[in-house]
């Protein structure tokens, strides 16, 4: 719940930030580069508002992935505390986000890195 209404202030953040600028300075967020427990901050490559577009698109196809990259993206939890609040193995989650990262990936039009960490 807790990563949900973070996505959620996140996106709404960024769309009155938007409106206001008209398009002006946005927030980013490299995927790869983002520490575990660390913030959005400006300057980095994925466009926030684009990839919660793309999530909620892929949560149509995939909804237990989409739940895994919520989870990681908005509450920063590792991949064994995902597991634990999804009743899953830490192999499945490792699946669910190599497939979302590529799903995502192909989706924004970026190059997914080689991060496997947490």
């Amino acid at each position: 719940m807790a990563a949900t209404l973070m996505r959620r202030v996140v996106v709404d953040y960024l769309r009155e930030r938007q409106a206001e600028k008209r398009g002006g300075d946005q927030l980013f967020i490299a995927l790869d580069d983002m520490n575990q427990r660390e913030a959005p901050s400006q300057g980095d490559h994925v466009d926030w508002l684009a990839v919660d577009q793309a999530l909620t698109e892929f949560a149509q196809a995939a909804p237990d992935a989409a739940r895994v990259v919520e989870l990681r993206l908005f509450s920063g939890l590792t991949k064994e505390e995902i597991a634990e609040v999804c009743g899953s193995s830490r192999a499945t989650v490792g699946r669910q986000w190599r497939f979302a990262r590529a799903w995502l990936a192909e989706r924004l039009d970026v190059v997914p890195g080689d991060e496997d960490a947490g």
